[in-house]
């Protein structure tokens, strides 16, 4: 089992709402989720967080989960 960078998955979070020019205020409402857990996803704070929440984070940002998890997506390309 890998260990996650919970760090990582918040500079990853925050870089992709920063790419879409969201407040973490917008971010939340796509995720359905509170303002207060996308601050604290993004500083890290979390070391568990429902899978739920993830899914919400990784559709609103239009990364793939094991992106925002891992940081890199596993799977071959599409055609590959």
């Amino acid at each position: 089992m890998v260990a996650l960078d919970w760090h990582g998955l918040g500079r990853r979070v925050a870089s992709a709402r920063a790419l879409l020019g969201w407040t973490q205020e917008e971010l939340a409402l796509q995720a359905d989720t509170s303002q207060r857990t996308v601050s604290q996803v993004e500083q890290g704070r979390y070391k568990q967080l429902a899978v739920p929440i993830l899914v919400g984070l990784s559709e609103a940002l239009n990364i793939t989960l094991p992106y925002l998890v891992y940081g890199h997506d596993p799977r071959p390309p599409r055609g590959a």
